[in-house]
């Protein structure tokens, strides 16, 4: 048997199967599949075998054999040499044909792609000058072959002189090592599969590896088409010629029965002159008045087949561009349909990258720069992390005219202020108008992580105001951004190019056509998804039912036009022109491959086949429809079919959502019952977590005990369910991470230290110290603090060391707020601190219940202040999240304050309550206070006076509710305040119930 094997099969099948068989039957590690897209590597790790693609094949031999660490440059790096060797020719006068176009857009990255059309194209540097000099053209013509191939020798003459390759020279670097006596190849066999063709270099590539070790190739292809038919295999006809040239053994596998499956006609007969049959259900085709009715149409189609049971495996959505159908996922999430296509995003349109191109925009003291100002404050990212106020600031813009970004400056502050702000216009301040790129660079790269979008978007997932997938794509998009920038710096550096200065609308421009080409996935595919596939990645697979949309004219095909420095005549002339020729891209080339990938998508059809596509008054169906209906003599398309309702927004439009039939027909029967339990449970408070068995209430009253305290109630008052599962059944709740250190441990120590600074100075005023002294004092207490818990072993000590100076700072601006409130403060002065009021202590608070027997509610109070007669009580929060704002107790929900007040009243006798606070650390400043008269501070106002019997009275009677309501089992589902981390969150239903209730239209009736 040959060690160079061809193995061409018909349409619609390939030999990998045969492949996968023969590696298994192998010792592991002696042979390797190469494959062209991930689609197909995918299933080859699932049939557990080895596979790799072409470039990084090119990559393992070169590392075998001692290139380790080769400088590859990339597309950008290319440019720069490119752009750079033009600039110099032109200077020299050696480049009159190309002198004018030298400077205008796109001539580089059109230059660029040439040169490496020429490097692909299986000439190396030496035949593509002889073939440049030996076509002989006169005049204009003859002078663009000649600078063309002036800047080819530069270009390559350059990287060897830099040692430097690019994706041409590493292929090349391989086929030279290929050919060294010593040669260390991984592997003993090689499998190339399901590749359409191969440029010329590759070829170069392959012959060279095929004389050192076994190669199979299997390739869709056969060899006696005609007319039509053979248009389908035009793509791989050089590369078929070119292996049997150079040693390939060619096996020819037989076609599948015409009765194999359902679609096997379009495998046989597609482009041949056959006679025409029947259309059945199997092949059909649609075409719609709009995009979007044509993807909501298939994805019904989808979503009714998995309903069916048909497995996500068996189906494919194929398009020939994804970038003309980027709603799909979109409408796909909407009718629930999981997908294998990862959500992907352009790095230009994502909102860090939005607001750090308005930053250096608004660094123009024009009105253009007060319009880009503006837009920062009201851009995506913007409204997030701006405290400011976007709605204010916006009407301020259609107010005035501002000439300049400095008067718009000056009047956003005058009504707001703002901290992440006023380092918006230090950055814009300190941008200089020219600098070396990496200055830049690093100047943006230093602001975009100074936002600290994971601790700011984090914040707001938790208070429920973004979802999680928003916040996971906006630090991937931050993290994007970063090494996009990064990689543009170093690009310029590895072209010597590190200390080229710049000016701010070079940088600019710069950056956009970077993260223009920057692409980022933001989530993931599910491996269980239906797979979604460009048609440039199918060719081989197989599936039962398969929809291609887009099948319109100028789309599939698709019209590439050549790179027009050479024209598709000229490119003619040579690859014609003998005996050394240059075979570079071609229109014509661009179409077969259209053909190839057509054919091979939709004879990928098993059990039925949907051709789709929208018109318009620009284009119609593609020439590819007519070629299907030439085999049936009623092949029919069907305008604008009837879809059903696939979500509840469209049932929405429709008036469907009371229609029970047809509910459980688009959700299914399961989801169906899900929902009617959830009305039976509004409707039955056995079903909602009401606990009427006397036994049942009398096991809860015994477990729970008669001692509670603010927290716990205030947990019933939020959620009775949520008390339930967390008192009674002892879930513990999921607590996520705040910082950078354990929140507890933080919260420890700053309340140790606060309790001993403050208790040293009861009684006595602050002020009659000096603040230095003062100062010192809290900086002992905040080390002795940490010692102290340090010989305990609290978690994350080596955070918290890091960590020191900031707490530190924190305490330290608390004591200046202090010392300055304690000036103000007229007649109080602290009288306690860690003020304990429970059973431990001996002192708890009583209360006693409606059926005469008594509770005890206990709990300790951070801080007491006195003026001999009043008590003012306070409790320290460690961020504003944690402190209940003056809504909470006016709902009964912050129980703290009053319960604290109520134990005060009892421990500081004959001394009444006046009020109390709720005091943030790290904002060293009062959230929200209570207070029923003058307390004599004018930072602690008083609206409105309160009668304290009056309000114990009230208080004593809502914990007393709450108390009794828990005794008596009411734990319904009604939750006043949902946590988003309550740990039953995925079985109370909660999330769920409202959005039914809100759809309307019957839906709970």
């Amino acid at each position: 048997m040959s060690s160079l094997r061809l193995i061409c099969t018909p349409l619609g099948q390939s030999a990998r199967s045969e492949f996968y068989q023969e590696l298994k039957a192998m010792e592991q590690g002696r042979g390797v599949i190469v494959l062209p897209n991930r689609l197909l590597q995918e299933e080859a790790v699932r049939n557990g075998v080895e596979c790799i693609g072409i470039d990084s094949l090119a990559s393992k031999i070169l590392n075998k054999n001692g290139y380790v660490s080769f400088n590859q440059i990339n597309r950008r790096s290319q440019e720069l040499i490119v752009e750079d060797l033009l600039a110099t020719l032109v200077e020299q006068g050696a480049l009159p044909y190309f002198a004018a176009l030298s400077d205008k857009e796109g001539f580089i990255k059109a230059m660029t792609s040439l040169v490496g059309q020429l490097s692909r194209s299986g000439a190396n540097q030496e035949e593509i000058n002889a073939i440049f000099n030996t076509w002989g053209r006169d005049g204009q013509a003859g002078e663009k072959d000649k600078e063309v191939n002036l800047l080819y020798q530069f270009y390559r003459s350059y990287l060897q002189t830099k040692n430097w390759f690019d994706l041409e020279g590493k292929y090349r670097l391989a086929i030279k090592v290929l050919q060294k006596d010593k040669v260390q190849i991984p592997w003993q066999k090689i499998y190339f599969c399901d590749f359409y063709s191969f440029d010329g270099l590759q070829k170069e590539f392959i012959t060279a590896l095929g004389k050192r070790v076994a190669l199979t190739v299997g390739l869709c292809y056969e060899k006696e088409a005609v007319d039509e038919r053979a248009k389908l295999f035009a793509a791989a006809r050089d590369t078929y010629n070119d292996l049997l040239l150079h040693g390939f053994v060619e096996e020819t596998k037989p076609k599948v029965d015409a009765n194999a499956f359902p679609c096997a006609k379009m495998q046989l007969d597609l482009g041949r002159d056959c006679q025409r049959v029947a259309a059945t259900e199997a092949v059909q085709l649609y075409s719609f008045s709009s995009r979007e009715k044509e993807v909501r149409w298939v994805l019904t189609q989808v979503k009714d087949l998995l309903r069916q049971g048909v497995s996500s495996k068996d189906i494919l959505v194929s398009v020939r561009d994804l970038n003309m159908y980027n709603g799909i996922h979109a409408t796909a999430d909407e009718y629930g349909i999981p997908l294998s296509l990862p959500k992907t995003g352009k790095l230009s349109v994502q909102p860090v990258t939005e607001l750090a191109l308005l930053l250096l925009q608004a660094k123009a003291d024009t009105h253009d720069g007060a319009e880009a100002y503006f837009k920062l404050l009201t851009c995506e990212l913007g409204k997030l992390l701006f405290a400011a106020d976007g709605e204010q600031a916006d009407a301020l813009r259609q107010e005035y005219f501002f000439k300049t970004r400095s008067n718009a400056q000056e009047k956003v502050h005058e009504l707001m202020e703002d901290d992440l702000l006023a380092r918006c216009d230090q950055f814009i301040e300190n941008l200089p108008w020219s600098a070396v790129l990496s200055v830049y660079g690093q100047q943006l790269q230093d602001f975009v992580e100074q936002l600290q979008l994971e601790k700011h978007l984090g914040a707001l997932y938790k208070e429920g105001r973004l979802p999680l997938t928003a916040v996971a794509g906006a630090i991937k998009a931050k993290q994007s951004l970063l090494d996009c920038i990064k990689a543009l710096v170093e690009d310029y550096r590895r072209c010597g190019k590190e200390d080229l200065s710049v000016t701010l609308s070079q940088w600019q421009e710069l950056l956009r056509d970077a993260v223009a080409q920057a692409e980022l996935t933001l989530q993931h595919g599910r491996q269980d998804g239906v797979t979604v596939a460009e048609v440039t990645s199918v060719a081989g697979l197989q599936f039962a039912y398969v929809f291609l949309l887009g099948v319109r004219e100028g789309e599939f095909p698709k019209a590439n036009n050549e790179n027009w420095i050479y024209s598709d005549r000229e490119r003619k002339e040579l690859k014609e022109q003998g005996p050394l020729t240059l075979d570079l891209p071609s229109t014509a080339q661009s179409y077969a491959e259209d053909a190839y990938f057509f054919g091979a998508t939709v004879a990928a059809a098993r059990k039925q086949l949907v051709l789709t596509f929208f018109k318009d008054d620009e284009a119609g169906a593609s020439p590819y429809i007519a070629l299907v209906q030439r085999l049936f003599a009623d092949g029919e398309i069907e305008n604008n079919p009837a879809k059903e309702d696939a979500s509840p927004a469209e049932a929405s439009k429709n008036s469907k959502l009371g229609d029970v039939a047809w509910l459980e027909q688009s959700c299914g029967h399961a989801t169906l019952a899900a929902a009617m339990a959830d009305k039976d449970r509004l409707q039955n408070e056995k079903l909602s977590g009401i606990l009427e068995d006397d036994a049942l209430q009398q096991d809860v009253r015994k477990f729970v005990g008669s001692g509670f305290n603010a927290t716990g109630l205030e947990v019933y008052a939020q959620c009775p369910f949520r008390y339930l599962g967390e008192k009674v059944w002892k879930q513990s709740a999921f607590q996520a991470a705040e910082d950078v250190m354990d929140p507890r441990d933080e919260g420890t120590l700053l309340h140790n230290v606060l309790a001993t600074f403050i208790g040293r100075h009861l009684q006595e005023k602050l002020t009659k110290y000096p603040l230095a002294t003062l100062q010192d004092e809290l900086s002992q207490d905040f080390a002795a603090a940490s010692a102290a818990l340090e010989e305990k072993g609290v978690q994350n000590l080596a955070i918290w060391q890091v960590e020191g100076p900031r707490l530190l700072q924190l305490l330290q601006r608390w004591l200046a707020f202090e010392y300055e409130d304690q000036g103000e403060w007229q007649g109080y002065t602290p009288m306690a601190v860690e003020w304990d009021f429970s059973s431990k202590n001996g002192k708890p608070l009583p209360l006693k219940l409606t059926d005469g027997s008594r509770v005890t509610l206990n709990g300790r109070i951070d801080r007491v202040d006195s003026d001999g007669q009043h008590v003012f009580v306070t409790d320290y929060k460690r961020s504003a999240s944690a402190a209940p704002d003056k809504s909470a107790m006016e709902q009964h929900l912050d129980l703290q304050l009053p319960v604290y007040m109520l134990a005060a009243a009892q421990m500081a006798k004959p001394q009444l309550p006046v009020g109390g606070t709720y005091f943030v650390l790290k904002d060293s400043a009062r959230k929200s206070s209570f207070v029923l008269s003058d307390v004599n501070n004018p930072g602690i106002p008083c609206k409105e006076e309160k009668d304290w019997d009056a309000c114990k009275l009230a208080w004593e009677k809502m914990l007393r509710d709450y108390i009794e309501g828990i005794y008596q089992g009411k734990f319904a589902v009604e939750p006043q305040k949902c946590d988003a981390y309550c740990a039953l969150k995925d079985i109370c239903r909660y999330n769920v119930l409202p959005k039914v209730k809100e759809e309307g239209d019957g839906a709970n009736e």
